[in-house]
């Protein structure tokens, strides 16, 4: 199965040197590996990860996991850029983490100098990248959504919500959009006030001349 073919990989890639000098190197304990240990193994064919889980992982497959554990260790930025775009977290660590050379270079570049900018960056970019085609999938079928599925789609049950307004722990972002209906609701008890104001200005009072 695959939940143990993974626990294989991973008891293989504990027992390598290399992965421990590694590690020691861009500062990274054993639990970020164990974090999630699917990405490790994302894109992987059932075969390849069956073969992966028998034989002994070579020096690239094992900086593929550490670059993978590095950018999961760091998933608040990730998962708050797929969530705005609405794509698995899972690929876009994948794709970021495969677009580093080797894991010393993403921890150099990104991590080490807290260059924190460029890496938000290139996940929204990977982002966007991994939604594009999903977009134009969904336009080449010319599915049609009724109102009733986009309803079930966007349907939030109002319990889980604190004030029905606020999801647990929201992300900055996702925060600022919840609190949309409270800034409308701040803006209409202000309007009488500042409308009233304003004519005040545009007031004109007539002068009588001698």
């Amino acid at each position: 199965s695959k939940p143990l073919a993974i626990k294989m990989c991973l008891q293989r890639a504990r027992s390598e040197s290399y992965l421990a000098t590694l590690s020691r190197r861009i500062r990274l304990n054993w639990d970020a590996f164990t974090a999630k240990p699917e990405l490790l193994v994302w894109g992987m064919t059932p075969e390849s990860l069956q073969e992966t889980a028998t034989q002994q992982l070579s020096p690239s497959e094992l900086e593929t996991f550490a670059k993978r554990a590095l950018v999961w260790k760091h998933r608040a930025i990730v998962q708050e850029e797929a969530e705005l775009a609405d794509v698995d977290p899972l690929e876009v660590a994948a794709k970021v983490a495969d677009s580093y050379d080797s894991a010393a270079d993403l921890y150099q570049r990104v991590f080490a100098g807290e260059q924190t900018e460029a890496f938000t960056a290139l996940c929204r970019a990977t982002c966007d990248a991994v939604r594009r085609p999903l977009l134009q999938g969904s336009h080449s079928k010319h599915t049609l959504v009724t109102e009733g599925q986009l309803m079930s789609r966007t349907t939030v049950d109002i319990e889980t919500l604190d004030f029905g307004l606020f999801s647990s722990r929201p992300l900055p972002r996702r925060l600022f959009v919840e609190c949309i209906p409270v800034f409308w609701v701040m803006l209409l008890s202000m309007w009488p006030t500042l409308l009233s104001n304003f004519l005040k200005l545009l007031w004109c009072v007539p002068i009588l001349e001698d």
